[in-house]
């Protein structure tokens, strides 16, 4: 049965040897823990997952196990390996719905009498009661209104609150359960599921207010939109549980696929929390599951397109990040694409090399072609091998696709006249189009403003695009060491001419360090600095000075992580290339910087904390847990400045959308100023003081909208 593709068959047989875990035969027994155990393996999952990770035998165990304590301990000591209370409090999600559909009032006892005296049934309905409110919502179609009302009043009445202040009391779990149960299912486009959940969480949000006011605690209000609704709940939800995010593939695929449908309904918001989900992106696509790695890739698509219409400028500050991303899954001619650099260095020019204009291209449809081939390759059986033709195939197609989105459809108009910036493409058919595309904005570039966009990659703040940038680098400068030889002597002679008239003070970003905008240096120089990188008044000397001083930088090492390592040995060998400089003959930028001290004024140093280095660590963090670090960081900074309390609830911020209320349609111009100030949707949250609210408000509106997740997280530290 597990090797069947379809998994009707495996559900039926294992609830079959779940059935013979308490047979008199010992020898029974022993043969059915060894059966689930091969089920296990050849799925590629552990006993756990296999059981409580399906819904359909997990609802079976659920509602079975109390009533059969036998199969209960062999199933907790062989199999689970975890304690029997810990087993039925792990299945009770699972079995509360099917409980409470059949009205099973005796196996809510006996679960009552298993879990401790601190347990009835009551408490045991009002604690999970979410499960099966979401699973009313979701199957009340298939189901007669009587026995939806029945279960309803079930509810109700064994708890003794009315439904709307149940689901007020238990919003967020409930939320979590919908957008959960969605992504289990993988035949389900996440497309359609975020709109069937768009008008589940409307529904759900106007029930919540009505049990908030039935509760006493607030007045009725307009009603959010469901973008406001979930943002101050987003990032408990991506948190999720922690095995679906760290546990086998078939967990995190879930994980993934939920993430992509909360992609789709926070909407404007995304900019807010876009390094949490590129972090949990690019991880996936770091794992050995083709399959993992095929849903991460499907996220990164809707990830372009959600940018491209709530925020485009944002997407154009991460582009590069997410062509790095794409790069080590994109046809395998990548590799010698990569090898032979698609420019070359002609009496000083960086020209293209056979752009042939008459190539045919795919139409606008390809995009979804190649999603629907990556789903195609992985529906004929259960091989996950990453190596496997099909599997490298549909991954390719779908990385295909990511670029195709970002270059040439939703992206188009966001980044025409920031192509030339984007990291080298490799040279293949299925790419033909978009690298006509960026060679056609590149055109012949001088060396000296190709040295100019690769700096800019240089100070990115992700590892990843600096080591990119670093490596079209060593390139460029191996292509034709003559014209470098001509440049460096130029930048020498104009250093010389430039520090007699003045000695440069500026930051890289063009403005002096002092200016109070250390957020907007960054940014510049990392993401906005194609127009100065080309604009005729750099001079040679400024180039040359600009890209040692990141390459000096790059040679610092941030951590021990493997990308870190080859960052530095890049940036070495890349020194090595420029050869012997006199650096009293070369216009280095300087930059100035503040010695801390424990008599610093305490807004002034948090400002400074929050903007040139949490910021800085959020923008170019390489993996969630240095995510999670930073954000507990500017957590207990923002409530030390007091712009929030130490507790705060998720309910003081909803519908801080400018007092506006309902979900009302947005034109151009209303995303575009919504892009331009994300964080003007998140208002402080209750409790924050005068003062908080001056600094929260002098903060750059790009701090504002990165670091609005902290004004309601609620980090902790464990051991």
């Amino acid at each position: 049965a597990a090797a069947m593709p379809h998994s009707d068959h495996l559900d039926a047989a294992l609830i079959v040897m779940v059935h013979r875990l308490d047979d008199p035969d010992p020898g029974v027994r022993a043969a059915a823990v060894e059966l689930v155990r091969a089920a296990a393996a050849r799925k590629g999952v552990r006993p756990r997952e296999l059981l409580l990770g399906n819904r359909l035998v997990a609802a079976h165990l659920g509602v079975k196990l109390p009533n059969a304590p036998g199969v209960l301990s062999v199933l907790s000591e062989a199999l689970l390996r975890a304690p029997e209370r810990a087993v039925l409090v792990e299945l009770l999600p699972a079995a509360v719905p099917r409980l409470v559909e059949r009205r099973d009032v005796a196996t809510l006892k006996l679960y009552a009498a298993k879990l401790g005296a601190e347990y009835d049934v009551a408490t045991i309905l009002h604690d999970w009661c979410y499960t099966a409110i979401a699973d009313l919502i979701n199957n009340a179609a298939a189901r007669p209104a009587e026995e939806v009302q029945a279960s309803m009043a079930f509810l109700t009445t064994h708890t003794g609150e009315a439904l709307e202040v149940l689901v007020a009391d238990h919003k967020k779990e409930l939320m979590r359960a919908l957008i959960k149960s969605a992504g289990a299912d993988d035949a389900a486009d996440p497309h359609t599921e975020a709109q069937r959940l768009s008008q589940v969480l409307g529904t759900l949000a106007r029930l919540a207010a009505d049990g908030t006011a039935t509760a006493g605690s607030a007045s009725k209000t307009s009603l959010p939109a469901v973008h406001d609704f979930l943002r101050p709940h987003f990032t408990w939800l991506v948190m999720g549980d922690a095995s679906d995010r760290v546990g086998d593939s078939a967990s995190l695929r879930r994980f993934l696929r939920s993430l992509t449908i909360m992609v789709h309904l926070i909407g404007p918001h995304l900019p807010q929390f876009a390094p949490k989900v590129m972090a949990h992106l690019t991880g996936a696509l770091e794992k050995p599951s083709a399959r993992a790695r095929g849903d991460a890739l499907a996220a990164w698509l809707v990830v372009v397109k959600q940018l491209a219409k709530h925020a485009p400028e944002h997407l154009r500050a991460v582009a590069g990040r997410v062509v790095v991303a794409m790069l080590p899954h994109l046809p395998e001619s990548a590799l010698e694409a990569r090898a032979s650099s698609s420019f070359s260095l002609k009496k000083g020019f960086l020209g293209p090399e056979g752009v042939n204009a008459e190539t045919s291209f795919p139409d606008g449809s390809s995009a979804r072609r190649d999603v629907a081939f990556a789903k195609a390759a992985f529906s004929h059986g259960e091989d996950d091998d990453p190596a496997a033709p099909a599997a490298a195939a549909a991954n390719a197609a779908a990385a295909a696709a990511v670029i195709d989105e970002l270059v040439l459809r939703s992206g188009k108009p966001i980044m025409t006249g920031f192509l030339a910036r984007l990291p080298t493409l490799p040279e293949c058919e299925r790419l033909a189009r978009a690298n006509a595309a960026v060679r056609e904005e590149r055109g012949e570039i001088p060396l000296s403003s190709l040295l100019g966009i690769l700096t800019d990659g240089l100070e990115d703040e992700s590892q990843a695009v600096r080591a990119t940038a670093l490596g079209e680098l060593r390139r460029a400068l191996r292509a034709d060491p003559a014209a470098v030889s001509d440049l460096l002597s130029n930048g020498e002679d104009e250093g010389r001419r430039v520090a007699g008239a003045r000695i440069s003070s500026r930051a890289p970003g063009g403005r002096a360090p002092g200016d109070g905008d250390a957020a907007n240096d960054a940014r510049d120089a990392s993401n906005f600095s194609t127009e100065r990188s080309v604009a005729s008044w750099e001079t040679s000397a400024e180039v040359v000075g600009r890209c040692i001083a990141a390459l000096l930088r790059c040679c610092v090492s941030e951590n021990r992580t493997a990308i870190s390592l080859r960052t530095q040995r890049l940036a070495a060998a890349c020194l090595g290339e420029l050869g012997a400089i006199d650096p009293g003959r070369v216009d280095l930028p300087l930059a100035s910087t503040e010695k801390l001290s424990a008599a610093a004024a305490g807004p002034a140093l948090a400002r400074k904390l929050l903007i040139e280095h949490i910021a800085r660590t959020v923008r170019g963090a390489a993996d969630v847990d240095m995510l999670d670090a930073a954000a507990i960081a500017a957590q207990e900074i923002l409530v030390h400045v007091r712009c929030r309390p130490a507790s705060v609830r998720a309910e003081d911020v909803e519908g801080g959308s400018g007092g506006s209320g309902g979900a009302k349609e947005t034109g151009p111009s209303e995303r575009a100023a919504i892009s331009r100030d994300s964080s003007a949707y998140a208002r402080l949250p209750e409790g924050a003081s005068p003062e908080g609210e001056a600094f929260w408000a002098n903060l750059p509106e790009e701090i504002r909208a990165l670091l609005a997740p902290g004004l309601t997280s609620m980090y902790c530290l464990t051991r």
